[in-house]
């Protein structure tokens, strides 16, 4: 039933957009080995051609006792996410302009390893959060667009590098930089401006297995984990280890 909650209504100008299924494989490791493990995954690797790089927002939204959240936690089988995420350029902490904004409305549901997801891109009048809005009041428009009660419970940002594994059967992201921008007020936690020391690498296919050139380079100096940004930045915030 919690799966079937985040559903979206039914949408007569079919703007929502629906991702194939794949696998993905998450290794995280510290911030210090960052440096080399990216300059080597871009020397084996090639660059994405259209978005190589950029800074992703996500606010997330969950139950007032933490359903997806305690999914990750207690590692369930099947899991679901609701958020909200926008890109910018690195270095930018403040909008370009005041005005309206465009925001990725993303379900995020996963079956063990593999993944789907269906977003729809949505116009928001501005300021948006990088421009000084509270991002309590985002959950009018979850409301609006999925009729969820759900509420925002975490902004994190990070870096990302986007490339292709051996052979262009893969998508590799090296997630960076990471940091808690915003903790709700309900949610006892020391969020400001905590940055967990580590990274993340994110292998994306059709299938679980990594390739070993691949897996070997990156378990050098990472550990293979069923982890997620949202609850590893949140664990953080509240004071938890990593």
């Amino acid at each position: 039933m919690r799966l079937m909650s985040l559903e979206p209504w039914s949408d007569p100008a079919h703007t929502w957009q629906a991702s194939l299924p794949r696998h993905e494989v998450k290794f995280v490791g510290p911030s210090r080995a960052e440096p080399f493990v990216a300059a080597s995954l871009e020397a084996l690797c090639a660059p994405d051609g259209q978005f190589p790089d950029n800074v992703v927002h996500s606010i997330y939204f969950d139950s007032p006792d933490l359903a997806s959240y305690a999914e990750k936690a207690n590692g369930d089988y099947l899991k679901a996410k609701l958020r909200l995420r926008w890109y910018a350029e690195r270095g930018e902490r403040r909008p370009k302009t005041r005005g309206d904004w465009t925001a990725w409305l993303e379900v995020k549901t996963r079956t063990g390893s593999r993944g789907t997801k269906r977003r729809k891109l949505l116009r928001l009048p501005g300021p948006s959060p990088l421009g000084g809005l509270d991002p309590e009041a985002l959950g009018a428009v979850i409301q609006e667009h999925l009729g969820s009660s759900r509420r925002p419970t975490c902004w994190i940002s990070y870096s990302r590098t986007r490339l292709w594994g051996p052979g262009g059967l893969t998508r590799v992201s090296i997630d960076r930089d990471l940091r808690v921008e915003w903790v709700a007020r309900w949610i006892p936690s020391h969020w400001f401006g905590a940055t967990p020391p580590v990274f993340v690498v994110e292998v994306k296919g059709d299938t679980a297995a990594v390739d070993p050139a691949l897996s070997t380079l990156i378990l050098r100096h990472a550990r293979k984990r069923a982890m997620s940004k949202y609850a590893l930045c949140l664990d953080y915030a509240r004071g938890g280890l990593i």
